[in-house]
């Protein structure tokens, strides 16, 4: 009896697992955003999900962020300071453009690895600045996925999404303790940003699928022969 229970059992968790098993997906029209030069922020209004189409169950949100940045370093011992002019060096400088993402239902994305080529000098003099423009970054496509409080993007006009492009230097080491050396990047971001709501049809909201039948038909008739053998 117990190995009968768990065949049972383990056919009708198939069962009910195999009912969520299909989903649905629509994209909205992308949203381009033009460049500018950064820091800047800008918003958009993403179409409400239509309900009648079936239950939400995620939403997803791709990004590409694109940047041309300019990045400087100046050595500044003898000049700004109170010091004794010195060669400096430096190394690992990056200019890095981001991108902050948010919205409703919890929705707080950082588009990552926007960054430029590495530069290096091991012999910077006094007075002197190092300058590298029109370097380009491009983080390619990220998507952040939202499945909770999805009430938000189902209201009304749609919700609103926020975006806040900035740059900064990133994982500069100079190779001395001095303070001397400053470091600097401009540029523009733009870049391309989709919203897809994941759903399940409304036909098959509560529904179960044809493998759902199968399984449960398989649970019945394996519950029928076992019953027929004790009863024999």
């Amino acid at each position: 009896m117990p190995a009968i229970r768990r065949v049972l059992t383990t056919l009708a968790l198939l069962t009910v697992c195999s009912t969520f098993g299909r989903a649905a997906s629509i994209t909205m029209a992308p949203v381009n955003i033009a460049s500018q030069t950064v820091t800047f922020n800008t918003s958009f209004t993403v179409p409400s999900f239509d309900a009648t189409l079936g239950m939400l169950t995620g939403v997803q949100i791709t990004a590409d962020a694109a940047f041309i940045l300019s990045t400087s370093v100046f050595n500044g011992s003898g000049d700004f300071d109170s010091n004794t002019p010195t060669t400096e060096s430096y190394s690992n400088f990056y200019g890095y453009g981001g991108v902050d993402i948010t919205g409703p239902a919890g929705l707080d994305f950082q588009v990552s690895n926007v960054k430029t080529v590495a530069y290096s000098n091991a012999a910077l003099a006094s007075g002197v600045q190092d300058s590298y423009s029109n370097l380009p970054a491009d983080s390619g496509p990220q998507t952040a996925t939202i499945t909770t409080n999805l009430t938000a993007w189902e209201l009304g006009q749609g919700p609103t999404v926020s975006l806040n492009y900035n740059a900064d230097i990133l994982s500069v080491s100079a190779a001395t303790t001095s303070q001397d050396l400053y470091f600097g990047v401009t540029g523009t971001g733009s870049g391309v940003v989709s919203v897809t709501y994941v759903y399940t049809p409304q036909d098959l909201v509560g529904a179960p699928e044809p493998s759902t039948w199968l399984l449960l038909g398989s649970a019945l008739l394996a519950g029928f022969y076992f019953r027929k053998r004790l009863a024999l």
